[in-house]
């Protein structure tokens, strides 16, 4: 079983500050990373391992969002296996631990060492945080399949905030976030464009996923989508049926 550990926002703080003074030097040392027992340490050399592969392999090119979704399946595989649950994972100190105590120099490698906001201040920003949720609101059943849907192109960090932010934590309506995962991941290449280029001319930063979360954040105000004509299922269609995309 995971061996949960928290840090309280004061803690964190603290663990900031200190983290801000040793950065540079813990980067290229590991031995003044934070000290661990056995179980978070084996979960660190993993993540690191982890990380550092996958940068190896984009071989200087910046892919922020291939990095993203790499360390999120691992993070979510990783922890998954040690009986993860969902309260677990709505808990903003164990996130902040993970972030301040587990593996500070792989969020200061992504975001910067002074990104207070992806270690601990903003609990939607927290980059470990983020990773896992993204993971589990596009899950397909098993990793491969959802590996092989996070790897589309036209995914991008853009979808993880769009996607990770707009919802809550109480898990109620997780299977929508899945179906429009889902549905916007098999529109064609060509209708895509289409749509975003009509959604430009009005709206410079409108994108049909960007369009399509907005829509269901104000319809489940109203609206229990398993209660909808055709279940789940249903409900994510009109999402994109009102956007002028039918399946």
């Amino acid at each position: 079983m995971i061996d949960i550990k928290e840090l309280t926002r004061e803690q964190a703080r603290e663990a900031m500050d200190h983290w801000k003074s040793i950065a540079d030097q813990a980067m290229s040392d590991a031995s003044l990373l934070p000290k661990l027992g056995d179980y978070w340490q084996k979960k660190r050399e993993t993540l690191q391992s982890r990380y550092y592969k996958v940068k190896e392999r984009l071989d200087g090119r910046s892919d922020n969002y291939s990095i993203d979704v790499y360390m999120g399946l691992c993070l979510y595989e990783l922890l998954r296996h040690d009986g993860f649950t969902m309260r677990m994972a709505s808990d903003d100190g164990f996130w902040r631990y993970m972030s301040l105590k587990v593996v500070p120099d792989l969020v200061a490698d992504r975001w910067g060492k002074d990104a207070e906001d992806h270690y601990w201040a903003k609990p939607s920003r927290n980059w470990l945080r983020s990773l896992w949720w993204y993971v589990h609101l596009s899950w397909q059943g098993d990793l491969a399949s959802t590996g092989d849907l996070l790897g589309n192109s036209r995914f991008s960090t853009d979808t993880i905030l769009n996607l990770e932010e707009r919802t809550g934590r109480s898990g109620t309506y997780i299977d929508v976030y899945r179906k429009i995962m889902y549905y916007y991941s098999i529109i064609p290449e060509d209708r895509l464009k289409s749509i975003n280029e009509t959604l430009h001319k009005s709206d410079k930063h409108a994108t049909l996923f960007r369009t399509v979360m907005k829509l269901n954040t104000a319809r489940s105000l109203t609206i229990d989508p398993s209660l909808y004509e055709g279940g789940t299922d249903g409900y994510v269609k009109s999402l994109f049926e009102e956007t002028g995309v039918e399946f």
